[in-house]
């Protein structure tokens, strides 16, 4: 029924095979089509159309196929058999503007909160008073900070931008007990720290949000046991920062890429997190280094503007 419509439209069964597709899906996508390389899970998994408490009529998702960004969208036809179309829109990575790009950023901001969410979830199991009052406390201290960093990604926007130093070892100490409640059993965080304290040129905001940022990457990355590590050391002039992990690694045709705006091998995820990364520290002068083995893991370093702090 969507034969003739100038944009791409896949039909997929109940395992998500793609069994048939129009003449401008065969254009654009054709070589992918062909080597059965693009299954509809990748764009919206099947599953979604079927949980428990939900009937859905179409659902948004938005990706990347050979270096394009499509918007789709998801419907089903028949429920027995199964029988979906998806339909896509092209937008030009070219066309996305930067308040397009940081509009998304928010969607990071889901790291922290899913944090907050499991913190809160924490003091209800909890029968000590001064226990709970202890977790509610901290869990403000998160929540100001999400806010925080929305007001300073707000000025941003408007083109202004924050002067501020940070602490670089009170944000590590804080990132790397954030995450470790985020972790599943069998993965492990070491954290390193010089007698120095280091100062950054970023503000504390920011640094937090790259740090959560690196470090849910890393975590996803370890499929069983593993172990992430963050040091901090630096000169007179430079912070370094260090995250390596035992995960799974990165492709060495991918490393090239994991920069790019929208490029994800995740299933969920907006494929921004490492744009991100690095378009905040090219604002504050940093910059951002990866070395990667498949199998062995990953190390990040950041490099900051910064001073090792007189008398610490």
């Amino acid at each position: 029924m969507f034969e003739l419509l100038p944009l791409p439209v896949l039909y997929w069964n109940g395992e998500g095979e793609i069994f048939r597709f129009n003449q401008k899906a065969e254009e654009e996508l054709g070589k992918y089509l062909s080597k059965n390389e693009i299954n509809i899970n990748s764009i919206t998994p099947v599953h979604k159309f079927f949980e428990r408490e939900r009937d859905l009529d179409l659902i948004i998702d938005a990706g990347v196929v050979d270096r394009k960004l499509y918007r789709w969208v998801s419907f089903l036809i028949e429920r027995s058999p199964v029988i979906g179309a998806t339909i896509g829109t092209r937008v030009g990575l070219e066309c996305q503007t930067e308040p397009d790009i940081y509009s998304q950023i928010f969607h990071e901001l889901n790291n922290i909160i899913t944090g907050v969410l499991m913190g809160l979830e924490l003091s209800l199991t909890e029968k000590n008073p001064e226990k709970i009052k202890e977790h509610v406390v901290e869990e403000i201290s998160n929540i100001k900070r999400i806010s925080n960093i929305t007001s300073a990604l707000s000025s941003i926007l408007r083109g202004k931008r924050i002067y501020k130093r940070c602490n670089a070892n009170s944000v590590l100490k804080e990132s790397v007990k954030f995450i470790r409640r985020t972790l599943r059993k069998g993965i492990h965080t070491r954290l390193i720290l010089p007698e120095p304290t280091y100062i950054a040129e970023i503000p504390e905001e920011f640094l937090y949000e790259i740090m959560i940022n690196l470090l849910s990457n890393a975590r996803d990355s370890i499929e069983a046991e593993g172990t992430i590590e963050v040091s901090l050391t630096g000169t007179e002039k430079v912070v370094r920062i260090d995250i390596a992990d035992t995960g799974k690694g990165i492709a060495e045709d991918e490393i090239l890429r994991i920069f790019e705006p929208f490029y994800t091998k995740k299933t969920k995820g907006t494929g921004l997190g490492l744009y991100i990364v690095k378009k905040l520290l090219n604002i504050y002068g940093g910059r951002i280094e990866v070395m990667s083995r498949q199998g062995a893991g990953t190390t990040f370093t950041l490099f900051l503007k910064g001073k090792r702090k007189q008398g610490g």
